[in-house]
């Protein structure tokens, strides 16, 4: 029951009266009402909100990152898939954000690592612009975006790599507002993995293959990717078996250090899982790679022998994608930023390939 309760909160904004905090910008002089992220009528989607027991907005309970790693602590601190949505007829969205981290990667844009990308538009929301604070600065960092005209739905994506302290978003005084509708696909699809599932390196929040997906789909998710340490261990999977999910992605082959880690670890996670929820979708993704190597090679087959040793027990619901599939044709040798990690333009492949797949196995809410 108590994990049912902390997606809930990924999903739904805690209930309150709709009010304005008192915040007074020093860069902004507009009039302008504030209000907590995590109260309505925002919306609170991929993260958990500060509490008792952590000051930040984090991806997993400390507890279970505890039992994980130190790694795992640190990483789940970093705000990939957090987003704040909201509909509103003002001419702008504001900002006001203290960071928990903020300096530049050598392979990741500074907007990605400490940035907040917006999107909004009246029955689909596209990219609206950005807001990125300067290095080191994690203290009292303001913005204000210009949005459409007119009434229109407003997602504000959170830094992939960075993590957040406080977060208020304002409208201009006396502006509509009010919650955003629910997604098409409002049951979370989780999705757990390495750096490449936590986004590194899009060129901006959003610009994950999830955020990508969630645009293209009007789907919501969350991200539990764990650069350099999403390593199957199997008290992550049983935190993820207990969340209410509409289907699992499965995709942390970059951080099995070995082919015989990733074969003692991977079918186990599926089973946990799949003990939890017998008829859920579940899709196994091996890493993105243009061509590879005899080690690669090793590695797609014990994952499609996890999804072929689920089939021939009967689950039909359990799906492989081969990784080296995504960068074929139109992104060879042009679809990673370090040989490694995608840029956008593999991740928009990623994003097309697990699309194909998720709407073949997802029904929309209510249907």
């Amino acid at each position: 029951m108590l994990h049912l309760f902390l997606i809930s909160l990924m999903t739904l904004a805690l209930a309150s009266v709709c009010r304005a905090v008192r915040y007074e910008s020093s860069v902004l002089k507009e009039d302008i009402d504030w209000y907590d992220a995590t109260e309505s009528p925002m919306t609170l989607c991929g993260v958990l909100p500060p509490d008792d027991k952590e000051d930040y907005y984090h991806r997993m309970p400390l507890e279970v990152a505890r039992k994980a790693s130190e790694d795992v602590v640190s990483m789940c601190r970093q705000t990939a898939g957090g987003r704040v949505r909201l509909v509103t007829d003002s001419p702008f969205v504001a900002i006001h954000a203290d960071l928990w981290h903020n300096y530049q990667y050598p392979n990741l844009t500074h907007i990605a690592s400490a940035g907040f990308g917006i999107y909004a538009g009246e029955t689909k929301e596209e990219y609206a612009g950005v807001a990125v604070a300067p290095i080191d600065n994690n203290e009292g960092n303001d913005w204000q975006v210009p949005l459409p005209a007119g009434t229109k739905r407003v997602t504000v994506c959170m830094p992939l790599y960075g993590g957040v302290k406080t977060l208020y978003i304002g409208v201009r005084r006396g502006s509509l507002l009010k919650k955003a509708p629910r997604y098409r696909y409002d049951k979370p699809v989780v999705f757990y993995g390495s750096s490449i599932t936590q986004g590194g390196c899009a060129s901006r929040p959003g610009n994950s293959y999830q955020g990508m997906m969630s645009l293209s789909m009007d789907m919501n998710y969350v991200n539990l990717g764990f650069s350099g340490c999403g390593r199957g261990e199997q008290c992550v999977a049983e935190y993820i078996a207990g969340l209410d999910m509409s289907a699992f992605v499965l995709d942390y082959d970059h951080n099995a250090h070995t082919p015989e880690h990733l074969r003692a670890t991977h079918y186990p996670f599926f089973e946990t899982v799949r003990r939890r929820h017998p008829e859920l979708p579940v899709i196994m993704v091996s890493r993105p790679v243009l061509r590879p190597t005899a080690e690669e090679l090793e590695r797609i087959a014990i994952i499609r022998e996890s999804c072929c040793r689920a089939r021939l027990g009967g689950d039909n619901n359990v799906y492989f994608v081969d990784g080296s599939c995504f960068m074929r044709g139109y992104a060879a040798d042009a679809w990673s930023v370090d040989g490694c990690h995608p840029n956008d333009l593999g991740f928009a492949q990623m994003a097309q390939v697990l699309e194909n797949v998720l709407r073949l196995v997802l029904k929309p809410d209510g249907a």
